[in-house]
């Protein structure tokens, strides 16, 4: 394919998934106090809950605006992987990675970030309904105590344990967070590889360019395992290596039938 072929796939590629992007926040936000409504009437269903359930779909309705451009395989994603409650922690390559949440069996999941998409003042009032996490605001106990009460309402929280963006692809240290709050609250760590947004939009690039991406759930991986007082650390280095030889796998492995299972 030519520069000029190449270079005009990917103008058409972020014209579509933006103005598409741009419809869908508008029509979510139209549809939110309807739903809301019903959902509390007929299910009673708390505004957390409904937020949660319409962002899980918002991420499935992305993922069709991009399939022109994005294809996305997904392996081991059955329900029974998640078991409820769970804490997921993904590695984190692109500003696109929670939108592929929308790819998960699950809906009712709390995230837990960094202060800056709070800034984002278009999704700050979803982020606080859905009861998602600043963890640059919160104190520890807070975030122990928050946790706690999503695993006894049998929820899931998900988490990057590498607090940033990789900017060079590969797997970055993990922070202890997520494991400590595993082994304290007695819930199965569920690591959840993606590889391929980076290639989508990494950091420092302003457009995004065609990508294939893959998806793979390593399934839970339980606290009790690891005992002793540093028992997360040992988990942390668990599954930073189960990780990262998956995602090394899942780079090398031959090319496979791409499709789009959004489940």
């Amino acid at each position: 394919m030519s520069k000029v072929a190449a270079g005009l796939i990917v103008a058409v590629m972020n014209l579509w998934v933006i103005s598409l992007m741009v419809l869908e926040f508008i029509a979510g936000v139209l549809v939110f106090p309807p739903c809301a409504l019903v959902m509390k009437l007929y299910d009673h269903w708390p505004a957390g809950k409904t937020v949660r359930f319409l962002i899980w779909i918002y991420g499935k309705v992305w993922l069709a605006i991009v399939f022109p451009f994005v294809r996305v395989h997904r392996e081991n994603m059955s329900i029974e992987n998640f078991p409820n409650p769970g804490i997921i922690v993904v590695n984190h390559r692109s500003v696109l990675d929670a939108y592929f949440m929308g790819a998960l069996p699950i809906y009712d999941a709390n995230f837990t970030v960094r202060a800056w998409p709070f800034r984002l003042w278009w999704y700050t009032p979803f982020m606080h309904l859905a009861g998602y996490m600043n963890v640059e605001a919160m104190s520890w106990e807070d975030l122990d105590r928050n946790v706690r009460a999503i695993a006894g309402a049998g929820r899931h929280v998900i988490m990057f344990p590498e607090g940033h963006r990789s900017r060079d692809g590969s797997l970055g240290r993990f922070h202890s967070g997520a494991f400590k709050l595993a082994c304290a609250s007695g819930v199965p760590i569920i690591p959840l590889c993606i590889e391929g947004s980076d290639r989508l939009w990494p950091p420092g690039r302003l457009w995004m360019s065609p990508a294939r991406v893959r998806m793979r759930c390593l399934g839970p991986i339980y606290p009790d395992r690891f005992d002793g007082e540093l028992g997360h650390v040992s988990m942390r280095k668990h599954v930073q290596d189960c990780m990262r030889c998956a995602l090394e796998e899942m780079r090398q492995e031959p090319e496979i039938v791409w499709n789009q299972q959004l489940g």
